[in-house]
């Protein structure tokens, strides 16, 4: 990740956590986290508009519009299994 939050993936952009907080000097967790999350996604969202506004678009179809909705949306239907908090306790 770059000053400007560009991962090495164009058009992908890293913000808080992700970032890994290595151009503010902030860690840890609180009251400072939440305000790198909040400047990182404020300035990559400029940035990514700079971008998307240079690029041009592909075509997509709706039946995989609607393919990909589902993929995204799928972890947010499922009734069963391993709550994610349980994961993150583990770690």
């Amino acid at each position: 990740m770059n000053r400007r939050y560009e991962t090495t993936l164009p058009g992908l952009y890293a913000i808080g956590d992700a970032a890994a907080k290595i151009y503010t000097g902030v860690s840890g967790a609180g009251a400072a986290g939440l305000i790198f999350c909040a400047v990182s996604g404020n300035r990559a969202a400029r940035f990514a508009c700079e971008y998307a506004k240079k690029v041009n678009y592909l075509s997509i179809s709706e039946r995989q519009l609607e393919t990909l909705r589902e993929q995204a949306l799928a972890p947010l239907m499922r009734k069963e299994g391993v709550d994610p908090a349980h994961v993150i306790l583990s770690i």
